[in-house]
């Protein structure tokens, strides 16, 4: 009998997770709420020329198996290696190889997600579960399933949302992930800052990266991107993100000295960017219904990688 799985979430969890269960047999169908694929490792594209990461920056590996898949990911052409000039407090900390996707950060998700059942631009709004198994209430009245098995790679507060009143819910308290304010600007001519990449550990801004630096991108597009820090983040995370993009302007023009009229300038919240208490542990759940993603482990697209494999493993019996 093939056991029907759902995933929701096709950020790297999802798709880690979706794909493993698929190669092992499982009639899987993978539930997103945007239009694309990747969650926070994600790219914006403005026109024909301009283009930003403003989430997760790059992927480092330290273990064996997510480095051979950036590897065969890189191989594919859908990653590169990327070496800017780095000033700032980080600057002679860099010691592992920085990959980025090609031509934008959610590059690296076409390959994963090849031959799986998608489902984009749906939103789950409610989990039901029976004697037949588990079934999905999605936006517009519609319903999917039933399932086998349930797995939620979403945000830890989303997925507390839709399992209210259950175990897991609870479990879910003790994680704690910081927000983040990003402004991406672009440019008419360059800017001479003397660096690609600036790392900070305090102030309001701790990261400061020229866009264009990244292999595959457009050279020719003056276009950087800008991450607060997260407490400051936190701090200003209802403030309108108008407000929001002059101060980040403006703290990044007392860095890369008097800035030229922008040609493009917007903000973006993200409300869950980095895990900074982590449950601990790959996942949640025993049952049908299993919860995970990067939270779970740490701030890292590593992280992420080992909880959707860690609960494909546990649905085909294979893991704990």
């Amino acid at each position: 009998m093939t056991l029907s799985v759902a995933v929701v979430g096709a950020g790297l969890a999802g798709l880690i997770c979706a794909r493993h269960l698929a190669a092992g047999g499982s009639a899987v169908t993978l539930f997103e709420k945007s239009r694309g694929l990747g969650g926070r490792l994600a790219t914006r594209r403005v026109g024909q020329s301009l283009s930003f990461d403003h989430g997760a920056q790059f992927i480092t590996a330290r273990g064996a198996a997510f480095r051979a898949l950036l590897q065969d990911l890189e191989a594919a052409g859908a990653l590169a290696v990327w070496r800017p000039q780095i000033v700032g407090a980080k600057a002679g900390r860099r010691n592992t190889t920085w990959w980025v996707g090609t031509p934008g950060m959610t590059a690296l998700f076409r390959p994963l997600a090849e031959g799986l059942e998608l489902r984009l631009a749906t939103r789950v709004l409610a989990v039901t579960e029976g004697a037949e198994g588990l079934r999905l209430g999605l936006e517009g009245d519609e319903a999917a399933g039933p399932f086998d098995r349930l797995v939620l790679a979403i945000p830890q507060i989303q997925a507390a949302e839709l399992l209210a009143g259950r175990p897991e819910a609870d479990a879910l308290a003790s994680v704690r992930v910081a927000p983040c304010w990003t402004a991406m600007l672009a440019f008419a001519e360059p800017l001479k800052t003397g660096f690609d990449v600036r790392q900070a550990d305090d102030g309001l801004l701790s990261w400061i990266a020229r866009n264009a630096s990244k292999p595959g991108r457009d050279p020719a597009a003056e276009t950087w991107v800008l991450q607060a820090d997260p407490d400051w983040s936190a701090a200003h995370l209802e403030q309108e993100g108008s407000e929001v993009l002059a101060e980040l302007t403006s703290t990044f023009a007392a860095v890369a000295g008097p800035l030229p009229a922008a040609i493009h300038a917007t903000a973006h919240r993200w409300r869950y960017a980095r895990t900074v208490t982590p449950l601990g542990r790959p996942f949640l759940g025993e049952d049908r219904i299993l919860v995970g993603g990067d939270w779970c482990l740490g701030a890292r697209a590593e992280a992420a990688y080992d909880s959707g494999l860690a609960m494909a493993e546990a649905i085909l019996g294979k893991g704990p």
